[in-house]
């Protein structure tokens, strides 16, 4: 790869960077829709999407570890949280306060460079019923917030993941005073 086409490169990924750390994330405080989305929800439950990573690999992180730490999180926080049975069991219910915290994360290697553009996606998913005939039940998001940042090791997911889920349980705690 070209010197030119590196620096090119480079020039893109930092001024990517420099757009998303600026932009503000939704809170709850800020946006009433928000507040209302996560008003009475009683119980989480959490899902990590598959990683494919050698980064994240070689460094012994997996989905069931980013589950983990989120969950001693939440569970730190006061937040109930729900096994997946009991969300399967408990989402059919029309009244039943509970959601899901969907972990998303994404990685787009850098060609030439020991490093990967990460991307980790926080939103929270819940059970909507469209009024039609028959009745439709669809999962839709209601909260989101992402960190995007250049990996050289995987230290970035869990500073991420960390400051999502302060985010997130700050957010939560607006619309659910304790």
């Amino acid at each position: 790869m070209t010197t030119f086409v590196r620096f090119s490169l480079l020039s893109c990924i930092i001024a990517l960077f420099i757009l998303t750390v600026s932009l503000p994330p939704g809170s709850a405080a800020e946006n009433e829709n928000l507040t209302i989305s996560l008003s009475r929800i009683k119980h989480i439950y959490v899902s990590v999407k598959p990683i494919s990573n050698p980064i994240v690999a070689e460094a012994g992180i997996d989905e069931s570890l980013i589950k983990e730490m989120a969950e001693r999180q939440l569970r730190k926080a006061g937040i109930q949280l729900l096994s997946q049975e009991e969300y399967n069991r408990y989402k059919m219910t029309l009244s039943y306060p509970l959601a899901l915290l969907e972990l998303r994360l994404t990685f787009h290697e850098i060609t030439g460079m020991d490093a990967a553009i990460a991307e980790l996606r926080v939103r929270v998913m819940q059970v909507a019923f469209l009024s039609r005939r028959p009745i439709v039940q669809i999962n839709a998001p209601s909260w989101e917030v992402q960190e995007i940042g250049i990996v050289r090791d995987p230290s970035f997911l869990e500073e991420a993941l960390n400051k999502s889920l302060d985010q997130f349980i700050d957010d939560y705690f607006s619309a659910n005073p304790r």
